[in-house]
């Protein structure tokens, strides 16, 4: 006879999550965590139903009226784990066992899902062959995770916070409830494809919405998570930078949003939808990243932002890969450079916003030197009608003057008040400065070729922040013409063809380790004590390159 324990109270809710935050195997620890991290509610540690079994850990997940249960067995001992599985499966498979085992947790109804979590393999490591009788059909409810898998919600929930749940209740496929909101919408078609657009608040789109993943054999298709990508949209988010984003997010949902479609003659029409609400009910095809980057804001203020949002209905797999790929594929990407360009006719508050501040300033500066003085029609900056031929890109010349603290961060080496909208003072610097390179450069193409280019750019920036901090510091005294006529001796054919496979943050700084390099064995007297190791470099005095 089973003794039922009566429904859990609040403090023995949180009673029961400390005890598998204190649990001493630490794969049951970890597993435990993940789930209570994710947003799923403790039901079970290490309960054992009288004559049938233990099992290590219990969850349940509910909201409006959906209520699902997840039964976890978690092993980290990696001998004959299959055999574990097969046990697992078929204890709490059986009919009665499975009742007993819900009836005592206190979720008699709803679904459920029986767990395995194998901490001693890798998914790519694992040979469930044994098993398959047990995980072959999806409608069994049997799941199994490997120690990789657990690794990776973990870092998705690190990006994205609870939100990641979706994430996981799709890759267990996680059967769904049928619960929906009204929504007005448009309705047209695409081709043959009937088609709704329409505006939902964020926290039912982060509810509802999961992302199809390629995760081991799992056949999704979307790219992994940008984590940088993401922070930079939620902070531009959370700072209200953005003001709306320019395209749809778009959603294949899984359940009818109409029963009635309006025929494509009546099309584009006003209708009624009703938006599914469950748990991985839509599939986002494009705009993950867009979704997502709201993930970092405050719940309470989700319902208060909006997406727009352009909706298929029960779209075939196939179909909706092929719409993934289209999109992916054929789109061309706005250039950075007019970006660039656009953003610096905003207003903006060197206080709150100092990095689009600083750009400004530099995107300014380029504007005047493109127009008259030693960068004449030399500088990119992607109009419709500009030829790119071997200009200076925009994007190129705001990073090395910006990301080197020539301008902005906190050297800003060529100005005195970095908050200031005044470009006097930054624009001479910057004007003398081309003007002593061509100057001192004057009837070497090749060398001027490659010093205005992207590769050459960031190398002699990076360099040039070396010699300030350097000048800064009281290590050296070196100015302007004397490094740019040093360069110009060493920067002979072999060393240019050698620097110009340098690429990237990682180029720039070996490029110019490479130059301070040449700058010792040439002038040793002059660069003997220049130090390219910033930590290494004694308190700040003034002085400029």
């Amino acid at each position: 006879m089973i003794n039922y324990l009566p429904l859990q109270t609040s403090d023995q809710k949180d009673g029961l999550a400390q005890k598998i935050l204190n649990e001493t195997d630490s794969s049951v620890k970890t597993v435990g965590k993940l789930f209570i991290d994710l947003g799923f509610e403790p039901i079970a540690h290490k309960r054992t139903v009288l004559g049938t079994g233990e099992i290590d850990l219990g969850f349940k997940l509910q909201r409006d009226g959906y209520l699902v249960s997840l039964i976890l067995e978690v092993s980290k001992h990696s001998y004959d784990q299959n055999r574990k599985i097969d046990h697992f499966f078929s204890r709490w498979s059986a009919p009665s066992n499975l009742k007993s085992l819900l009836r005592d947790l206190h979720v008699p109804g709803g679904k459920n899902v029986r767990l395995f979590v194998d901490m001693s393999r890798d998914s790519k490591d694992a040979d469930l062959g044994s098993v398959q009788h047990h995980l072959k059909d999806p409608e069994l409810g049997n799941r199994v995770l490997f120690k990789d898998d657990i690794e990776y919600f973990q870092t998705t929930l690190a990006s994205i916070g609870r939100w990641a749940k979706s994430d996981l209740l799709s890759y267990l496929r996680v059967p769904t409830s049928q619960t929906s909101v009204k929504n007005e919408a448009i309705q047209f078609y695409l081709e043959d494809v009937p088609v709704f657009c329409f505006i939902s608040d964020v926290r039912t789109l982060l509810d509802s919405c999961y992302i199809s993943r390629r995760l081991g054999d799992r056949k999704g298709y979307q790219r992994a998570l940008n984590e940088s990508r993401l922070k930079d949209i939620g902070r531009e988010i959370e700072d209200r930078k953005v003001m709306a984003f320019p395209n749809s997010i778009i959603i294949n949902c899984e359940e009818n949003l109409t029963e009635v479609l309006v025929s494509r003659q009546e099309c584009p029409k006003p209708v009624e939808i009703h938006l599914p609400t469950a748990f991985c009910s839509c599939c986002v095809v494009d705009g993950q990243h867009r979704l997502l980057g709201f993930s970092r804001i405050s719940e309470a203020e989700l319902p208060q932002r909006h997406l727009p949002v352009v909706a298929f209905q029960k779209l075939p797999h196939d179909m909706e890969v092929k719409l993934f790929t289209d999109i992916n594929s054929k789109q061309k990407r706005i250039d950075s450079n007019l970006i660039q360009d656009l953003k610096a006719d905003f207003d903006w508050d060197p206080t709150l916003n100092f990095r689009e501040h600083t750009e400004k300033l530099i995107v300014l500066i380029a504007r005047q030197l493109n127009g008259k003085g030693p960068l004449r029609d030399r500088i990119y900056f992607g109009g419709a009608r500009e030829a790119r031929k071997e200009k200076i890109t925009l994007s190129t010349f705001v990073s090395v003057l910006k990301d080197d603290q020539l301008l902005g961060g906190s050297n800003h080496f060529w100005q005195s008040d970095p908050m200031s909208l005044d470009i006097t003072e930054p624009m001479k610097r910057t004007k003398e400065f081309f003007s002593s390179l061509l100057g001192i450069f004057a009837g070497q193409q090749g060398a001027v070729r490659f010093l205005l280019g992207n590769v050459g750019m960031r190398i002699v920036f990076r360099t040039v922040q070396v010699l300030e901090r350097n000048n800064k510091a009281g290590v050296v005294r070196i100015d302007r013409d004397v490094f740019l006529q040093d360069l110009k001796d060493i920067l002979i054919e072999d060393l240019i063809s050698e620097l110009q496979t340098l690429y990237g943050a990682g180029g720039k700084v070996e490029g110019s380790k490479r130059i301070v390099k040449e700058f010792k064995n040439r002038f040793p007297e002059r660069y003997k004590a220049l130090e390219i190791d910033f930590r290494r470099l004694p308190s700040h005095h003034p002085g400029h390159v």
